[in-house]
């Protein structure tokens, strides 16, 4: 029976689940890359890593939040956003913040498959295709 690279993710995510101290998780991860070893598979690491961080999140109720400003934010900026975006999409979200320079202002966010562009250069592409369209 061939296993699975999510299977063998999920697999690793139920073993770390209420571990307290950092050795208990390594001793996981340690007995977790010897079972892929014994079993032959650890060419399945490079992919391995995108696919647990994906479970990981999906199991404990966690959304990866990209956010592209158009200047450095402060740290309270990010953590007011974090908590409104975890109120409106019921998760806990981990924001990962960029700075895009191009960026006349607004913000662009990413998630899952979405997008959301609030950005001033796409609100003026808006307009621009209105007006011709008009």
């Amino acid at each position: 029976m061939k296993i699975s690279i999510r299977k063998y993710a999920e697999a690793l995510a139920e073993s770390l689940k209420g571990k307290e101290s950092m050795t208990d998780a390594n001793k996981s991860i340690e007995n977790f890359l010897k079972i892929l070893r014994r079993n032959r598979k650890t060419k399945l690491l490079r992919r391995f890593f995108t696919v647990f961080e994906k479970v990981w999140m999906e199991k404990n109720n966690q959304l990866g939040v990209k956010a592209v400003f158009p200047s450095d934010p402060s740290e309270v900026e990010k953590s007011e956003m974090e908590k409104s975006l975890s109120e409106a999409l019921g998760k806990d979200v981990i924001l990962s913040a960029f700075v895009d320079e191009k960026m006349i202002g607004g913000l662009k966010l990413e998630f899952d498959d979405y997008v959301v562009d609030g950005s001033i250069r796409k609100n003026l592409e808006i307009l621009k295709i209105k007006l011709i369209n008009s």
